[in-house]
């Protein structure tokens, strides 16, 4: 719980403070960092469990974007771990474009808020760790998972930047980079 915090701290911290001189200074136009028609891929390391984070979103509408995502999370328990592949479909909601958001902050083209749900198929393993004899079987523990995720990308030049988001059961909270193709 102390990490959630002093991750939540660090993101309010530059949301906020995001100097304003530069709020234009990475975008061909005055469009905002999430629009239609753009494409972001993006990937990360969980801070959680061990794990990789790899999604691609594509702007629907300026306010909705749906995309995909999938990676590995490994959970570590007294005698065994548990392993995960997800393979998710996304949909997210971008309120920083309303228009209301956009006419009082200035660093919109720059941060991009989402909040949104995933769902698919997590495909999982138990495996005994190194070293351990059980009576146990190690077994299939596939399943369809549906979460929320939240999250914020912080663009850095005109096509890199970095985000933070809540992935649900994909990756819980995940820390990396993002490309706009």
């Amino acid at each position: 719980m102390n990490r959630i915090f002093t991750y939540a701290t660090l993101i309010a911290t530059l949301f906020f403070f995001w100097p304003p001189q530069t709020s234009h200074a990475f975008t061909e136009d005055d469009e905002s960092y999430y629009s239609q028609g753009k494409k972001i891929a993006f990937g990360g390391l969980s801070l959680q469990h061990l794990g990789i984070h790899l999604a691609f979103d594509y702007g629907l509408h300026d306010l909705i974007s749906v995309g995909a995502s999938t990676g590995y999370n490994r959970e570590s328990e007294l005698i065994k771990n548990i392993n995960y592949l997800p393979i998710l479909g996304r949909v997210a909601f971008h309120p920083l474009n309303l228009t209301f958001f956009s006419d009082m902050f200035t660093f919109v083209n720059n941060v991009d808020i989402y909040l949104g749900a995933n769902g698919g198929w997590m495909f999982g393993w138990e495996s005994l760790k190194e070293g351990i004899t059980s009576t146990q079987n190690t077994s299939n523990i596939s399943r369809y998972t549906i979460g929320i995720l939240a999250g914020i990308h912080l663009n850095t030049s005109e096509k890199w930047g970095f985000y933070v988001e809540h992935c649900g059961e994909a990756s819980q909270i995940v820390i990396g980079a993002t490309y706009k193709l």
